[in-house]
């Protein structure tokens, strides 16, 4: 690894971006699915370097901020095999990844509400610009398949409902959807949010990336010993940032049932569901504790589904208190909602 850093950094030094950096610096950052995504920094500036050949990456407060490089990866001397890179940057401080800063959230309440907020100036912003009409097969292969058709095979007795979700989900096209992990969609830099994903971009229902970061938040919930409140509080607060933004008639389908909150809570019970019997979860990197609090929840919010995220937030807070209070034995599945 040091060797394929050192000759990574050699190639960022001549590279445009670098001319001139007094010294540069190197590290991993994050794992995800297609690799290691690197930190790098020089002279004060802080980038994200991402492994791979994408379409435009990533969007900052109305610009893109992410350009293609090709750097060196073999040996010196040896025609030096080239590797294709997503540099993001420069950043206006130093990169906080989604899962270290959605910890942070329930005591940032503000930062989750501005979070929200600035999702929904990006989904506003793109909602009339020309995109690709279907989702895109990154898309389909990063979001659908994995959450969606692995934990309805899951649960065969809730498969049509999921079936129906994503029918709804790809047959929209109300704004930009970024369609990404939680963990790939944004990054802080100095409270000041980038959102990855671009590369995934495709016209579609703005739901998916409100479920993605709300769901993930409330299987938190679910899990942290002690934390239910704080990380549902942030959710609450995205949400209100968003719709405050937005607007409550943003990407409404127009069906029944189609307002945008309504979406969102569909796609939140799949989502939860998802964290323990989705891909991820088979591939075994389940969740260390509180499975069957998630999986309750998850099917509870799915054989009856919320019309209003304060129910679904009401039901999380209520679900955890009452399976973390019992201690051993199988839990028993609460099926309660209202509509």
């Amino acid at each position: 690894m040091r060797y394929r850093l050192d000759r990574i950094r050699s190639g960022l030094a001549r590279s445009e971006p670098f001319a001139g950096t007094a010294r540069l610096e190197i590290w991993p950052w994050l794992d995800v699915a297609e690799g290691t995504w690197l930190h790098v920094q020089g002279d004060g500036r802080h980038f994200i370097l991402i492994p791979g050949r994408r379409e435009a990456l990533a969007w900052q407060k109305g610009r893109g901020v992410a350009s293609p490089l090709s750097l060196p990866v073999g040996p010196e001397g040896q025609g030096g095999s080239a590797g294709e890179w997503v540099l993001v940057g420069p950043l206006a401080g130093e990169p906080e990844p989604w899962p270290a800063l959605a910890e942070k959230l329930g005591e940032r309440l503000p930062l989750a509400e501005r979070l929200g907020s600035d999702l929904a100036m990006l989904h506003t912003e793109f909602a009339h610009r020309d995109a690709t009409i279907a989702p895109s097969a990154a898309f389909r292969t990063g979001r659908l398949r994995p959450d969606f058709q692995v934990t309805a095979r899951s649960h065969p007795d809730l498969a049509g409902f999921i079936e129906a979700v994503v029918k709804e989900m790809t047959g929209l096209g109300l704004a930009l959807a970024l369609g990404r992990r939680a963990a790939e969609l944004v990054l802080f830099a100095s409270e000041s949010p980038v959102w990855l994903g671009l590369d995934t971009a495709h016209r579609g229902d703005p739901a998916v990336d409100v479920s993605t970061l709300l769901a993930d938040l409330l299987v938190r919930a679910c899990t942290a010993d002690g934390a239910a409140d704080a990380y549902v509080a942030a959710a609450a607060a995205l949400w209100k940032g968003y719709i405050s933004t937005a607007g409550p008639d943003f990407g409404h389908s127009g069906m029944l049932q189609g307002s945008l909150e309504a979406r969102v809570c569909r796609q939140i019970g799949v989502r939860v569901l998802a964290s323990v019997d989705g891909e991820k979860a088979r591939n075994g990197q389940a969740l260390l504790a509180g499975q069957d609090v998630v999986r309750a929840v998850g099917r509870s919010l799915l054989m009856r589904p919320f019309g209003r995220l304060e129910g679904v937030f009401t039901r999380v807070l209520h679900a955890s208190r009452h399976f973390r209070e019992r201690s051993g034995g199988s839990a028993r599945e609460q099926a309660g909602g209202e509509r």
